[in-house]
């Protein structure tokens, strides 16, 4: 972890949440890959147990994870973070330069929008990573996503029932719960085409677009 906290528990219930969305067992977007060992999930701690965070943290997080995420790929495999974090919409240089640095190795990141109904927080406003919005189930751009040109995909964000602490479940919104909905089509492309077929982050997001329906 990288909060300096003690223990690696998720005692927010953030992770927990996001984590089912892609790998809970017969109901994750993307469980089918992991049942079959195409797909492991590491969980790296970035938020306290109070749900907040640092963007000092994630910038030391991402460098550190570098050699092992280039590992990943040099063994064959590919490497998809699902960030759903973030605030403000100053662009922190030091992080913004890790993530590029990340990017320009092959590591895909997907980031949340944010929840103002504004502009597009920092992450997500990066020209490093792929940015997700939030759908209602009636398909409309929940009220709370923030928005504009630097989001690239909309996912279900609101009323999203997925496990929780205490081996529960529970139903959030949040561009956070969009954002694991993305980053699993992110890895099915992955595993479907390979990653020789997506050897840069704009190649990916062109995939994306490619996959997508415009419902504007």
């Amino acid at each position: 972890g990288y909060t300096g906290e003690p223990d690696l528990a998720d005692g927010h219930g953030h992770v927990t949440h996001i984590g089912g969305i892609i790998g809970a067992d017969k109901f994750g977007a993307a469980w089918e890959l992991i049942d079959i060992g195409l797909l492991k999930i590491k969980y790296v701690k970035v938020l306290n147990n109070g749900g907040a965070g640092s963007f000092t943290w994630s910038e030391t997080m991402i460098a550190t994870e570098r050699a092992e995420d280039k590992q990943v790929i040099a063994d064959g495999g590919a490497v998809a973070y699902s960030c759903s974090w973030g605030g403000g919409t100053q662009i922190f240089p030091g992080l913004d330069n890790q993530l590029k640095q990340s990017s320009d190795d092959g590591i895909f990141f997907v980031f949340a929008s944010g929840n103002t109904g504004g502009a597009v927080n920092f992450p997500g406003n990066s020209k490093w990573v792929i940015t997700a919005a939030s759908l209602d189930q009636s398909m409309a751009v929940s009220s709370f996503s923030s928005r504009g040109p630097e989001v690239h995909n909309a996912m279900p964000g609101r009323n999203i029932n997925s496990t929780h602490l205490n081996n529960g479940y529970a139903v959030l919104s949040g561009t956070s719960m969009a954002t694991p909905f993305l980053s699993s089509a992110v890895v099915v492309a992955l595993s479907k085409w390979g990653k020789a077929a997506f050897p840069t982050l704009q190649s990916m997001k062109d995939y994306l677009r490619k996959c997508a329906t415009d419902i504007s």
